[in-house]
């Protein structure tokens, strides 16, 4: 009975990685937060996620990196103007890049602007347990892919809608549009 007083936060009960070591880019302004998150991915075991305060950093940060981001992080908060501009320059920069934003506002808030820019997740910050789940679904879904991939067994007629969504891209992104044979993911 004890034992069940002392049950530790949802944000502590440890989540197992179901993949492999994903490098995460948390795009916060305020350091509190973005330290907490930071830290709290860690205990997960992603690995150390690097973190900045604006989109002109996290441009930067993406240039500099010598391995593939698996996953933007970014804190979207009203108005979602500025943001959802930050995320466009951030597909035209580093396409396909998967981009996830996450606050306080309700999904039905900030569902326009989701669908405008095409960005894979919205998470609520109402449980930060819940927020690594996220997070852990949008990497599965990427890592099922890229095996499939690989393994040579999608026909050359995949959907660019499909490609789109699968590599983060808005479907009517140049992303979608730009290679040798329109329907096909030739950048893997």
């Amino acid at each position: 009975m004890l034992r069940d007083f002392f049950q530790p936060a949802d944000w502590c009960r440890k989540v197992r990685p179901n993949g492999p070591r994903a490098r995460l880019l948390i795009v916060e302004p305020d350091r509190d937060v973005a330290h907490l998150l930071r830290h709290i991915f860690q205990w997960h075991g992603f690995g150390a996620p690097e973190t900045v305060a604006d989109g002109e950093e996290a441009l930067d940060t993406l240039g500099a990196m010598a391995q593939r981001v698996d996953l933007v992080m970014m804190a979207l908060t009203p108005p979602a103007g500025t943001d959802t501009d930050m995320v466009g320059v951030l597909r035209q920069v580093r396409s396909p890049v998967r981009l996830a934003c996450y606050g306080a506002a309700t999904h039905d808030e900030v569902s326009h602007a989701h669908r405008l820019v095409g960005i894979a997740a919205y998470f609520d910050l109402s449980s930060l347990y819940g927020i690594v789940r996220q997070a852990q679904e949008v990497l599965a879904s990427v890592w099922t892919v890229r095996r499939v991939l690989a393994s040579s067994l999608v026909p050359q007629t995949m959907s660019p809608v499909w490609a789109a969504a699968v590599y983060g891209a808005a479907p009517g992104h140049a992303f979608a549009r730009t290679r040798a044979h329109p329907d096909h993911p030739s950048h893997l």
